[in-house]
């Protein structure tokens, strides 16, 4: 009870930031936007202090979070966002429920191609553009996170973190593909359909002259397209093949190479896109925005992530030979912790890459890709839309009341998916 009770205080300080992000930004807007701040770097304070009390190996714990989770994941962001701004697609169309879907379609097999953060990027900009002349977006914006910064990660390992992860483990490539794409077809399907519904209740409320023209599409930027499929493969192949290490700290603590060849290679990139900002109509404002809020959570979720790894945790979920409770389990926590580091989480509580059997892979994969949509925080293209929005003027729900939205709309095609229809499932 003693060590529970300890486990517990260290984590506070991340379920106080959850707490923060969902309520301040709702009840006291001004007030965050002016000490949002000051309330993270507090919280990573005493997430710091009090682990580092009740354990001196937590110091450690933090540096590594920073250095090889945390630096790199926001270099890699800050890259692919800089990169997508130069890539501009311009919709040749009326703002219809029709083209709309037809473009979170387009959306949806981007971001199997070219990523969840570079396929928001590009067709936020494009759909917010082809919608200037409606009144009602906001769920248009929302649907883009459900389908264009989630689903269709699903189809590809490059498509969104989790996958390309298990890639760097040892997931054959086109793993995902093979075992995934039909699942993932069931829910975009799903999700698009409910979305024609929406936008044409939405659409029949609007004044808007009817027009029946064909539907284009322009793309300037492909120079864009080549440095972010380089920027992606040149990750991978660092994390692929540079296998160095070097003890620290008596041996507590690793050194990677890849980590150290990845970072520079990211900010050698970033630097090059920071030097053509206004050619790629790149705003820093955004950025500094989501660095920021991940910067806490990644901080702040350091003892939660070393408390669910414990022996006792994993005796107490169970979960082992249970792909459905699995599926939850990864889905849950991936709502709030974020999908990436979820999704190792959850394949070390079933046994590692070893160990896990092909059908919980599918499930822990399927659980932290698709259920990253519940919250903002749950995967890091949500915040971006929800950013870039905003930064068009288009009134986004608070975290809260966004995830009214899901909880309405996506999980229940997820719970159908997974508990009713096994031949469509990935069982």
């Amino acid at each position: 009870m003693h060590n529970f009770l300890h486990w517990v205080g260290i984590s506070l300080p991340f379920f106080i930031l959850l707490a923060f992000m969902v309520i301040l930004p709702q009840w006291a807007k001004h007030h965050w936007e002016c000490y949002h701040k000051k309330y993270i770097l507090g919280l990573i304070g005493s997430s710091v202090i009090g682990s580092s009390l009740l354990d001196q190996k937590f110091t450690l714990y933090f540096v590594d979070s920073f250095c090889s989770e945390y630096l790199p994941f926001i270099l890699f962001l800050g890259c692919l966002y800089g990169l997508s701004c130069g890539i501009h697609v311009k919709i040749l169309a009326h703002p219809s429920p029709k083209w709309n879907t037809l473009s979170l379609f387009l959306g949806t097999i981007t971001a199997a191609v070219l990523g969840t953060t570079g396929a928001c990027v590009i067709w936020g900009h494009a759909l917010l553009q082809l919608n200037v002349q409606r009144r009602y977006k906001t769920h248009t914006m929302i649907f883009l996170i459900f389908c264009v910064a989630n689903v269709g990660g699903i189809f590809s390992s490059l498509g969104d973190p989790p996958l390309l992860l298990g890639f760097l483990k040892g997931v054959p490539f086109l793993w995902a593909t093979k075992h995934l794409t039909l699942a993932g077809i069931y829910v975009s399907s799903a999700l698009l359909g409910v979305y024609y519904l929406i936008d044409k209740k939405m659409y029949n409320r609007e004044s808007l002259t009817k027009d029946f023209s064909s539907f284009s599409v322009q793309i300037k930027g492909v120079k864009c397209v080549f440095a972010l499929v380089f920027l992606t493969f040149g990750v991978v192949l660092i994390q692929k093949y540079s296998t160095q290490t070097w003890k620290l700290c008596s041996g507590n603590m690793l050194i990677h190479s890849s980590d150290i060849y990845r970072i520079s290679f990211l900010s050698l990139v970033f630097y090059g896109i920071q030097r053509k900002k206004k050619l790629l109509c790149f705003s820093s404002d955004i950025l500094k925005e989501l660095s920021w809020t991940f910067f806490g959570l990644f901080m702040c979720v350091v003892p939660v992530i070393q408390w669910l790894s414990t022996a006792q945790v994993r005796a107490f979920l169970q979960i082992k030979g249970k792909p459905k409770i699995l599926f939850w389990v990864s889905g849950m926590f991936s709502s709030f912790l974020d999908n990436a580091p979820t999704y190792m989480l959850c394949v070390e509580i079933a046994g590692g890459f070893q160990k896990i059997t092909t059908n919980e892979l599918k499930h822990v994969a399927f659980g932290t890709v698709m259920m990253g949509a519940m919250t903002y925080l749950g995967n890091a293209p949500n915040l971006l839309v929800k950013s870039i929005a905003e930064h068009h003027g288009v009134l986004m729900p608070s975290y809260a009341d966004y995830m009214k939205w899901s909880f309405l709309i996506l999980f229940p095609i997820l719970f159908v998916l997974i508990q009713l229809i096994p031949n469509i499932s990935i069982s």
